[in-house]
């Protein structure tokens, strides 16, 4: 039960743990950025039900064009960091 529980939360896409992690982001400052579009319902990983497939698929076609903007920025975040040797240059790790 708890292990089935705890899997849940870790792959949750909406919900309580999502509100808490955005929540918990912006109170440190830290942009938060959800890369995932919401799926319509719960759906078996090896599902092959066309409508399934295609209504996933083009709801993902649609989140990444309306957050168009939140990509563009998680992009520039991520070229101002650096690559994983600048970043070990900068820290010296």
């Amino acid at each position: 039960m708890i292990p089935h529980f705890l899997c849940f939360q870790a792959t949750a896409t909406e919900g309580a743990p999502i509100t808490r992690s955005r929540s918990w982001c912006h109170s440190l400052g830290i942009p938060y950025y959800r890369l995932n579009a919401p799926i319509f319902k719960d759906v078996i990983l090896d599902t092959n039900d066309d409508y399934d497939l295609a209504k996933i698929m083009w709801d993902s076609v649609v989140y990444s064009h309306t957050h168009k903007k939140d990509f563009q920025e998680l992009a520039e975040l991520l070229k101002t960091v650096g690559t994983v040797d600048e970043r070990k240059e900068l820290l010296k790790i």
